[in-house]
């Protein structure tokens, strides 16, 4: 029961820490400059490690656990903390996809732009047909 206690008490500690964590990735993607990139990706691998300490410790929770509503009750909150953790993880993957894309246009455009337009006239031109002998088996 000791062990069931602390092990409770551990795992509030990594909620606790993941809650400020993501409380800051919020407030970076709500006001995100260039400057904050490495600090947010500092902060989704942070979110990741977390994620993983947190589905140990609920294991290891629930196998210590006997009352089927508590093993319930302990489901659904390790359930809605995980997709909190998520939701913010794939926020972020957003935002860096979205900066790729717009990154990869303006270099397409500036870079293949005068190219881009030979591209559109060109000739088709027509090869030969190729004949080769039927094959009949053995040679």
């Amino acid at each position: 029961m000791a062990e069931l206690v602390k092990k409770r008490k551990v795992r509030g500690g990594h909620k606790a820490y993941v809650t400020t964590v993501i409380t800051k990735v919020i407030d970076i993607l709500d006001d995100y400059e260039d400057t904050k990139e490495v600090k947010l990706r500092q902060h989704k691998v942070t979110l990741a490690e977390r994620l993983i300490t947190l589905q140990t410790l609920d294991d290891q929770i629930l196998e210590l656990t006997d009352q089927e509503d508590v093993i319930a009750k302990e489901i659904e909150e390790q359930g809605n903390f995980r997709e909190n953790i998520h939701e913010v993880m794939i926020r972020i993957e957003q935002l860096f996809a979205t900066k790729l894309e717009s990154q990869a246009g303006s270099i397409s455009q500036e870079q293949f732009g005068s190219a881009s337009n030979k591209v559109g006239n060109y000739n088709a031109a027509r090869l030969p047909k190729l004949v080769l002998p039927k094959f009949a088996g053995e040679a």
